[in-house]
């Protein structure tokens, strides 16, 4: 099933995977997390999967591991550094990132 959000996708702690063929016509916001003792240790992942749209900004207030599949449009991303995959999901393993 395609989601369609009309606005925009705001969360301080915890992953966001969209698509495939998601329609996002805000922004994906995700701010700081004042309230984990653990720092960030593992990250959220923000995955923007094959078909998927996002018209808005990304903006990242905290380290995230953000994947971008080479089938999907994105607005400007500020906070993070995005990775592109090819097929329908990347490779999550959190114990492989690099810190």
């Amino acid at each position: 099933m395609e989601a369609h959000v009309h606005g925009s996708i705001r969360t301080a702690n915890g992953d966001v995977d969209l698509g495939p063929n998601a329609h996002v016509d805000g922004d994906v916001i995700i701010e700081r997390d004042n309230s984990s003792h653990f720092g960030d240790y593992c990250p959220p992942e923000v995955v923007i999967g094959p078909g998927t749209i996002v018209k808005g900004k990304l903006h990242f207030e905290r380290r995230v591991r953000l994947y971008v599949s080479d089938r999907a449009s994105i607005g400007p991303v500020d906070g993070a550094q995005p990775v592109t995959f090819s097929g329908d999901h990347p490779p999550a393993d959190c114990s492989n990132h690099k810190h």
